[in-house]
């Protein structure tokens, strides 16, 4: 960040012609000083970082505050993410948000808990819009624009495990599986802006189709077969438009394996079954791609 550049952001915010107003405008002078010199000399930089934080968290100006999280978002500075955490309560509004984005420039996981929930209790939109950013950045692309060839936008909707066995963590699983197996696909994007769903006019504004995925997990069945357990699982997927939910194309399908009777345990079997349903996923992608979204 230039000089220039810097002292024209204060400017915007430190004109008070009190005599408050100059003690504090003096403050956030020297923070912006410090903060030059961080950005500008390498040795010591732990130390100076460690200033910065306890300037973050303790100068009563907000004003002050707000630069020194900008600063130490500017300098991924991953020893500042806990003091950056804590700012994410500040009084202030406004720090709250560059507080957040300064956490996205970082990209440490450690955030994303406290994130996540400052996005949930926030009503201020420029609050939400950084923490919503942020998450996106360290959430491996969650917060990412859609890659530029992208046709198609899809998502996943309701999921259900009919089948008695791995509970609601199966259908969870599922779900994963369908994402990843549709992200691999080149021209269709599975995630939007920090997290999101586009709306009809972001779709159309980008030229493309929104889908939605529904799908439920039928059966897991086991056969004894010789020495082994056959275990076969019984999917069906729908693809809809999104929004809009018309239906446009079905697959019926599964995926089967084969282990030892000898090993096999029943009540410890949620890792084959999440085997099953990743097969099963695949094979939906590709029916899907094939009958549908090739010809689109």
């Amino acid at each position: 960040m230039g000089v220039q550049r810097v002292f024209q952001h204060v400017n915007r915010f430190s004109h008070d012609p009190s005599k408050a107003g100059n003690e504090m405008n003096k403050r956030l002078f020297t923070a912006i000083i410090a903060t030059l010199s961080l950005l500008w000399a390498q040795p010591a930089q732990a130390d100076r970082i460690d200033r910065l934080v306890r300037i973050l968290k303790t100068d009563s100006s907000y004003k002050v505050r707000m630069q020194v999280a900008i600063a130490l978002g500017k300098l991924k500075a991953k020893q500042a993410v806990g003091a950056l955490i804590y700012t994410l309560r500040d009084p202030n509004q406004t720090v709250q948000g560059v507080a957040a984005a300064a956490l996205g420039q970082i990209g440490d996981r450690r955030a994303l808990s406290s994130l996540r929930s400052l996005k949930q209790r926030t009503k201020n939109s420029f609050v939400r819009k950084q923490a919503a950013r942020a998450i996106g950045i360290i959430d491996g692309g969650g917060g990412s624009a859609p890659p530029p060839n992208a046709r198609f936008y899809v998502t996943i909707g309701k999921l259900s495990n009919k089948s008695g066995k791995g509970g609601g963590q199966l259908s969870k699983a599922f779900g994963a599986a369908l994402r990843k197996e549709f992200s691999r696909v080149s021209g269709v994007a599975t995630r939007w802006y920090g997290g999101g769903k586009p709306t009809a006019s972001q779709l159309r504004k980008r030229r493309m189709k929104g889908f939605v995925i529904d799908g439920s997990i039928l059966s897991l069945s086991h056969k004894q077969s010789g020495g082994n357990i056959e275990i076969s699982c019984s999917i069906r997927v729908s693809l809809a438009t999104y929004p809009g939910n018309s239906m446009k194309a079905f697959y019926s399908g599964g995926a089967s394996t084969a282990v030892s009777a000898r090993y096999f345990n029943p009540s410890q079997a949620f890792s084959v079954y999440k085997d099953l349903v990743d097969g099963a996923a695949t094979g939906a992608k590709q029916h899907i791609v094939r009958s549908f979204l090739a010809h689109q």
